[in-house]
């Protein structure tokens, strides 16, 4: 029986699982493209792949004109096992966050929540949902928050 999104490696006959995790990062561009940089090489390597929408978005989450930018992040979302929310100062502001973590949740991905600074706000779709929580934004409490879910 095969195990979805993950890789099997022979060693001395025996066979070990790899679990691949494939992360959306959620977070609000243009204010927090530093803190994503950080956190994609903090975590790259061979148990966890990255896709993100690196784009400005300048057009309402509500409008008819972004059906086609929900359909790409739609799609890296589907395509992804986790959803990773980095919450900055304005982010619980964003329409398009809160459109990503909805959607997620939609399509039943994990949900992972880091705050970059303590006091951040926290969106409103993140409420209601049983995310895992990384403490603080280190390298330990993230790879906490994924391992645990």
């Amino acid at each position: 029986m095969g195990h979805r999104g993950a890789s099997v490696r022979r060693n001395g006959g025996r066979r070990a699982v790899i679990v691949q995790r494939r992360i959306f990062v959620s977070y609000l561009y243009g204010h927090d493209n530093a803190y994503k940089q950080r956190l994609v090489s903090w975590l790259k390597g061979p148990r966890c792949e990255f896709s993100f929408y690196d784009n400005r978005v300048d057009i309402s989450v509500e409008s008819a004109a972004a059906a086609t930018i929900k359909d790409e992040i739609a799609t890296r979302i589907g395509d992804a096992t986790h959803l990773l929310c980095l919450i900055g100062r304005d982010t619980h502001k964003d329409g398009w966050i809160n459109w990503e973590i909805s959607k997620a949740v939609e399509l039943e991905k994990r949900i992972i929540a880091v705050r970059i600074d303590r006091d951040s706000a926290t969106p409103p779709a993140l409420k209601a949902v049983n995310a895992a929580w990384a403490s603080s934004f280190d390298l330990a409490a993230i790879r906490q928050a994924v391992d645990q879910s």
